[in-house]
């Protein structure tokens, strides 16, 4: 179960709730902070407080701002008139309803980005995959000794070669 926290806002102080309600979903955590608004109205006018000023902001336990609660819309439910009650609560259910909405739209482009990210991830990984392989198959050979060749010999001694070379009127 979600968990809501009702900071109350009076002016330029604001007051930190710490500990947080449980409730079901936002709508019921919105019943609640009305019906506190309610009564904290007559306290405020003993105080000489304008609640008209005040205002709670309530946030969930991300502490992301989920809806704020200015206390002039119990006055405006204190009239006769019924049917503005209905407005002041259908325009605030309209919002919470509205954020429920934006809230799913940004979880479902979340998880669709989570998606791309985890295809480009293997699409990565087998590029990867497939470089080492090339690597492997291309790696460079380790070189070898140079080849020993026996030395090459004609049967004649460096002397009589250059005797033969004489001979055939070659200068040496």
């Amino acid at each position: 179960m979600p968990k809501y926290f009702f900071n109350y806002r009076c002016r330029r102080e604001i007051s930190h709730d710490d500990q947080g309600i449980h409730f079901d979903n936002v709508e019921a955590a919105y019943l609640s902070a009305f019906n506190a608004a309610v009564e904290m109205w007559q306290e405020l006018l003993r105080a000489r407080v304008d609640p008209r000023s005040c205002a709670f902001e309530v946030m969930d336990d991300r502490a992301r701002l989920m809806f704020v609660l200015p206390l002039a819309e119990v006055l405006e439910s204190c009239k006769s008139d019924a049917s503005s009650f209905d407005k002041i609560a259908n325009r605030a259910f309209s919002n919470v309803v509205e954020a429920r909405n934006h809230a799913r739209r940004k979880l479902s482009e979340f998880c669709d980005e989570v998606h791309v990210t985890r295809r480009v991830l293997r699409e990565s990984h087998a590029l990867m995959a497939a470089v080492d392989r090339l690597t492997d198959a291309f790696a460079p050979v380790p070189p070898m000794e140079p080849a020993r060749l026996p030395p090459l010999t004609t049967g004649l001694s460096p002397s009589s070669a250059m005797s033969g070379r004489r001979r055939r009127g070659l200068r040496g």
